[in-house]
Protein backbone atom coordinates (compact mmCIF):
# COMPACT_ATOMS: atom_id res chain seq x y z
CA UNK A 1 0.00 0.00 0.00
CA UNK A 2 2.42 2.60 0.44
CA UNK A 3 4.47 1.69 -2.83
CA UNK A 4 1.09 2.01 -4.73
CA UNK A 5 -0.30 5.37 -2.22
CA UNK A 6 2.78 7.32 -1.85
CA UNK A 7 1.72 6.89 2.19
CA UNK A 8 4.66 6.51 4.30
CA UNK A 9 4.56 2.73 6.62
CA UNK A 10 4.30 4.31 9.42
CA UNK A 11 1.45 6.24 8.56
CA UNK A 12 -0.76 2.85 7.83
CA UNK A 13 -2.31 1.31 10.71
CA UNK A 14 -4.16 -2.05 10.10
CA UNK A 15 -6.97 -3.23 12.11
CA UNK A 16 -8.29 -6.86 11.98
CA UNK A 17 -11.71 -7.36 11.65
CA UNK A 18 -13.20 -8.82 15.20
CA UNK A 19 -15.54 -11.77 15.88
CA UNK A 20 -17.75 -12.35 18.91
CA UNK A 21 -15.54 -14.29 21.04
CA UNK A 22 -18.99 -14.74 23.55
CA UNK A 23 -21.02 -16.16 20.62
CA UNK A 24 -17.75 -18.09 18.98
CA UNK A 25 -16.40 -19.80 21.86
CA UNK A 26 -15.64 -23.61 23.10
CA UNK A 27 -19.09 -25.90 23.95
CA UNK A 28 -18.92 -27.18 27.98
CA UNK A 29 -19.48 -30.60 25.88
CA UNK A 30 -18.67 -31.40 22.35
CA UNK A 31 -20.72 -34.51 22.65
CA UNK A 32 -24.07 -32.57 24.28
CA UNK A 33 -23.60 -30.61 21.01
CA UNK A 34 -23.49 -33.45 18.83
CA UNK A 35 -26.61 -35.01 20.31
CA UNK A 36 -28.46 -31.45 19.64
CA UNK A 37 -27.00 -31.50 15.90
CA UNK A 38 -28.17 -35.37 15.11
CA UNK A 39 -24.59 -36.13 14.83
CA UNK A 40 -24.11 -39.97 16.41
CA UNK A 41 -21.53 -41.48 14.77
CA UNK A 42 -18.16 -41.98 16.68
CA UNK A 43 -15.06 -40.83 15.67
CA UNK A 44 -13.45 -37.29 14.86
CA UNK A 45 -14.76 -34.67 12.80
CA UNK A 46 -12.75 -32.10 10.50
CA UNK A 47 -15.06 -28.72 9.92
CA UNK A 48 -14.74 -26.52 6.83
CA UNK A 49 -16.92 -23.63 6.80
CA UNK A 50 -16.39 -21.92 2.99
CA UNK A 51 -17.65 -21.13 0.16
CA UNK A 52 -17.56 -24.03 -2.14
CA UNK A 53 -15.65 -21.59 -4.89
CA UNK A 54 -12.58 -23.03 -6.90
CA UNK A 55 -10.04 -20.94 -5.01
CA UNK A 56 -11.21 -23.08 -1.65
CA UNK A 57 -9.47 -25.80 -3.46
CA UNK A 58 -11.80 -28.39 -1.54
CA UNK A 59 -11.08 -31.36 -3.67
CA UNK A 60 -7.42 -31.33 -2.06
CA UNK A 61 -8.61 -31.34 0.81
CA UNK A 62 -11.03 -34.00 0.47
CA UNK A 63 -8.56 -36.24 -1.21
CA UNK A 64 -6.85 -35.91 2.14
CA UNK A 65 -9.58 -36.87 4.06
CA UNK A 66 -9.81 -39.81 1.48
CA UNK A 67 -6.01 -40.67 2.80
CA UNK A 68 -7.08 -40.71 6.66
CA UNK A 69 -10.09 -43.50 7.79
CA UNK A 70 -12.59 -43.40 10.26
CA UNK A 71 -12.79 -39.74 10.09
CA UNK A 72 -15.78 -37.15 8.94
CA UNK A 73 -15.68 -33.79 7.22
CA UNK A 74 -18.77 -31.61 7.47
CA UNK A 75 -18.13 -29.13 4.64
CA UNK A 76 -20.89 -26.15 5.44
CA UNK A 77 -21.11 -23.21 2.85
CA UNK A 78 -22.60 -23.55 -0.57
CA UNK A 79 -21.02 -22.72 -4.17
CA UNK A 80 -20.85 -23.26 -7.62
CA UNK A 81 -18.54 -25.95 -7.04
CA UNK A 82 -20.89 -28.23 -4.85
CA UNK A 83 -21.67 -30.80 -7.54
CA UNK A 84 -18.34 -31.33 -8.49
CA UNK A 85 -17.41 -32.12 -5.39
CA UNK A 86 -20.25 -34.10 -4.60
CA UNK A 87 -19.19 -35.95 -7.79
CA UNK A 88 -15.53 -36.47 -6.28
CA UNK A 89 -16.97 -37.60 -2.98
CA UNK A 90 -18.66 -40.14 -5.00
CA UNK A 91 -16.23 -41.34 -7.10
CA UNK A 92 -13.26 -41.32 -3.70
CA UNK A 93 -15.95 -43.67 -1.94
CA UNK A 94 -16.51 -41.11 1.22
CA UNK A 95 -19.95 -40.30 0.57
CA UNK A 96 -21.11 -41.72 3.95
CA UNK A 97 -17.99 -39.97 5.47
CA UNK A 98 -18.46 -36.03 4.25
CA UNK A 99 -21.53 -34.23 5.21
CA UNK A 100 -22.73 -31.14 2.76
CA UNK A 101 -24.38 -29.16 5.33
CA UNK A 102 -25.28 -26.47 2.71
CA UNK A 103 -25.39 -22.97 4.62
CA UNK A 104 -26.30 -22.71 8.02
CA UNK A 105 -27.36 -20.06 10.35
CA UNK A 106 -26.20 -22.05 13.63
CA UNK A 107 -22.17 -22.00 12.26
CA UNK A 108 -20.33 -21.73 16.34
CA UNK A 109 -22.98 -24.57 17.22
CA UNK A 110 -21.19 -26.68 14.42
CA UNK A 111 -17.73 -24.99 14.82
CA UNK A 112 -18.19 -26.64 18.71
CA UNK A 113 -19.12 -30.29 17.71
CA UNK A 114 -15.77 -30.65 15.20
CA UNK A 115 -12.61 -31.60 16.85
CA UNK A 116 -10.42 -29.70 13.86
CA UNK A 117 -10.38 -26.76 11.57
CA UNK A 118 -9.37 -27.47 7.87
CA UNK A 119 -8.69 -25.09 5.05
CA UNK A 120 -7.28 -25.89 1.62
CA UNK A 121 -7.20 -22.46 -0.07
CA UNK A 122 -4.92 -21.08 -2.75
CA UNK A 123 -5.56 -17.54 -1.92
CA UNK A 124 -7.06 -16.11 0.95
CA UNK A 125 -7.19 -12.41 2.89
CA UNK A 126 -7.90 -12.62 6.78
CA UNK A 127 -10.21 -15.56 6.83
CA UNK A 128 -13.29 -15.11 8.92
CA UNK A 129 -13.76 -18.43 8.93
CA UNK A 130 -10.17 -19.08 10.93
CA UNK A 131 -11.27 -16.62 13.41
CA UNK A 132 -14.41 -18.16 14.09
CA UNK A 133 -13.23 -21.89 14.30
CA UNK A 134 -10.14 -20.64 16.84
CA UNK A 135 -12.26 -18.78 18.80
CA UNK A 136 -14.27 -21.91 19.27
CA UNK A 137 -11.16 -23.09 20.71
CA UNK A 138 -10.62 -25.48 17.46
CA UNK A 139 -6.77 -26.30 16.29
CA UNK A 140 -6.47 -25.55 12.59
CA UNK A 141 -4.97 -27.24 9.75
CA UNK A 142 -4.46 -24.16 6.47
CA UNK A 143 -2.77 -23.46 3.56
CA UNK A 144 -0.17 -21.38 4.12
CA UNK A 145 -1.26 -18.62 1.58
CA UNK A 146 -3.01 -14.78 2.62
CA UNK A 147 -3.26 -13.77 6.01
CA UNK A 148 -3.94 -17.97 7.59
CA UNK A 149 -0.07 -17.34 9.18
CA UNK A 150 -1.23 -14.96 11.12
CA UNK A 151 -4.01 -16.43 12.68
CA UNK A 152 -3.10 -19.83 13.31
CA UNK A 153 0.70 -18.39 13.95
CA UNK A 154 2.26 -22.00 13.69
CA UNK A 155 3.11 -24.11 15.84
CA UNK A 156 1.10 -22.14 18.15
CA UNK A 157 -2.43 -22.69 17.30
CA UNK A 158 -2.07 -25.66 14.11
CA UNK A 159 -0.51 -26.31 11.30
CA UNK A 160 0.19 -24.64 8.12
CA UNK A 161 0.68 -27.02 4.86
CA UNK A 162 1.80 -25.82 1.28
CA UNK A 163 -1.58 -25.64 -0.89
CA UNK A 164 -2.67 -28.22 -3.43
CA UNK A 165 -1.04 -31.04 -1.02
CA UNK A 166 -3.52 -33.74 -0.15
CA UNK A 167 -0.71 -35.98 1.52
CA UNK A 168 0.59 -32.43 3.75
CA UNK A 169 -2.82 -32.05 4.93
CA UNK A 170 -3.60 -35.64 6.24
CA UNK A 171 -0.44 -36.03 7.95
CA UNK A 172 -1.11 -32.26 9.69
CA UNK A 173 -4.62 -33.78 10.31
CA UNK A 174 -3.89 -36.47 11.81
CA UNK A 175 -1.23 -35.62 13.86
CA UNK A 176 -3.69 -33.24 15.62
CA UNK A 177 -6.18 -35.99 15.49
CA UNK A 178 -4.06 -39.13 17.15
CA UNK A 179 -2.98 -36.84 19.77
CA UNK A 180 -5.24 -35.54 22.78
CA UNK A 181 -2.66 -33.78 25.11
CA UNK A 182 -1.65 -31.76 21.51
CA UNK A 183 -5.18 -31.01 20.46
CA UNK A 184 -5.76 -29.82 24.13
CA UNK A 185 -2.92 -27.06 23.92
CA UNK A 186 -3.95 -25.94 20.62
CA UNK A 187 -7.11 -25.46 21.18
CA UNK A 188 -6.15 -23.65 24.50
CA UNK A 189 -3.88 -21.33 22.10
CA UNK A 190 -6.06 -20.90 19.77
CA UNK A 191 -9.37 -19.45 21.60
CA UNK A 192 -6.47 -17.32 23.48
CA UNK A 193 -5.18 -15.84 20.42
CA UNK A 194 -8.46 -14.96 19.00
CA UNK A 195 -9.48 -13.34 22.30
CA UNK A 196 -6.30 -11.06 22.18
CA UNK A 197 -6.23 -10.31 18.89
CA UNK A 198 -9.07 -11.07 16.91
CA UNK A 199 -12.23 -10.30 19.04
CA UNK A 200 -14.86 -7.25 18.65
CA UNK A 201 -13.06 -6.05 21.86
CA UNK A 202 -9.59 -6.15 20.53
CA UNK A 203 -10.58 -4.84 17.33
CA UNK A 204 -12.68 -1.72 19.37
CA UNK A 205 -9.79 -1.11 21.00
CA UNK A 206 -7.68 -0.38 18.19
CA UNK A 207 -9.93 1.97 16.32
CA UNK A 208 -10.14 4.11 19.54
CA UNK A 209 -6.47 4.11 19.50
CA UNK A 210 -6.29 5.33 15.58
CA UNK A 211 -8.77 7.71 16.67
CA UNK A 212 -6.86 9.14 19.31
CA UNK A 213 -3.85 9.40 17.44
CA UNK A 214 -5.56 11.39 14.69
CA UNK A 215 -6.85 13.69 16.97
CA UNK A 216 -3.93 14.39 18.38
CA UNK A 217 -2.21 14.96 15.56
CA UNK A 218 -4.49 17.29 14.65
CA UNK A 219 -4.39 19.19 17.67
CA UNK A 220 -0.88 19.78 17.49
CA UNK A 221 -1.00 20.56 13.80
Amino acid sequence: LARWSGLRPQDIHVVPNGVDTDTYRPADSKMAVRQRLGWTQPGAVIITVARLAPEKDLATLLRAVALMPQVAWWLVGYGSEEESLRELARQLGLIDRVVFWGQRADIPDLLQAADVFALSSLSEGLSMALIEAAACGLPIVATDVGGNREIVQPPHAGRLVPPQDPRALATALDEILSDEALRKTLSANARQTAVDRFSVAAMVERYRMLYEMALRRHSSS
